[in-house]
């Protein structure tokens, strides 16, 4: 078996690791769409309920009034209500690590087929194709909801409600600037 034949051989392997590659991609890109569906109608219950406790806490906290009969009730519903906002972050936080770890795993096979893709110099346009649409389906999925975004959003609502005299104990350090992939999974 001479050079040629050896380089040929090692070319058809690669092609053919490449393409099995491609199709494990892909398959796990259905499976990555299926997370966030699923992930994306779950987060609807918590912001729901995120945001009626927060209208909640700020109209506590508006309405001036003294019960002699239940002393401390006003204290008690901000401690109630705060607690019930911590649980509802806390729900969304592991949402949010659900939609980063499923990226990070997109974002892995990627990294693989790439790795795969420039070993050998690739002419078939099927494969130059699917590497293309492997590519975009990645970047929908990495911009779709931004982390940082996402992020400031988060701290900016947390800062809103501390501003309205919630003083949850959220293990965040937002002031801290730590991120919420740091405490994911």
């Amino acid at each position: 078996m001479g050079p040629l034949q050896i380089i040929i051989k090692c070319s058809r392997l690669t092609m053919d690791m490449l393409k099995k590659s491609l199709s494990e991609y892909f398959t796990s890109l259905e499976k990555h769409y299926l997370v966030w569906q699923k992930l994306s109608t779950e987060v609807e219950r918590p912001l729901n309920a995120l945001e009626n406790q927060t209208e909640q806490l700020q109209l506590v906290q508006r309405i001036e009034w003294e019960i002699p009969e239940l002393p401390h009730l006003k204290e008690r519903l901000i401690y109630k209500i705060t607690a019930g906002i911590e649980n509802e972050l806390f729900t969304l936080r592991e949402m949010l690590c659900g939609f980063i770890s499923s990226n990070k795993d997109l974002e892995r096979q990627l990294n693989k087929l790439e790795q795969l893709y420039h070993k050998i110099e690739c002419v078939q346009h099927s494969v130059t194709l699917e590497m293309e649409w492997a590519h975009s389906s990645w970047r929908y999925y990495h911009t779709l909801y931004p982390l940082k975004v996402t992020m400031e959003s988060e701290i900016n609502s947390t800062e809103a409600l501390s501003h309205c005299g919630y003083r949850g104990h959220c293990d965040l350090d937002y002031q801290q600037g730590s991120s919420i992939s740091s405490h994911c999974c």
